[in-house]
């Protein structure tokens, strides 16, 4: 029951910073067309946001056991560089 809940809540913690990346990258296409302090403030939070997306997807990772290893193989293949 633990490990459903957390990886519930791992999920809902993707979601949400999936949803702050896409209003993030909004910002930064509109600070392009703006001025540089907007830009580079808009870059600055879509970095922070990929950050704490990362760190979102290692806790569920992390929250994923051995009773789960198709997941940790979808997972690995998520994380794995292109």
């Amino acid at each position: 029951m633990l490990i459903i809940i957390s990886e519930m809540l791992c999920r809902d913690s993707v979601l949400k910073t999936a949803k702050d990346l896409v209003d993030n990258a909004k910002a930064l296409v509109a600070g392009a067309a703006s001025n540089q302090e907007h830009l580079m403030s808009a870059a600055n939070t879509v970095t922070e946001t990929i950050a704490r997306m990362a760190n979102c997807v290692k806790l569920g990772a992390a929250s994923l056991g051995s009773h789960q290893p198709d997941a940790q193989v979808t997972l690995s293949l998520f994380l794995s560089p292109v």
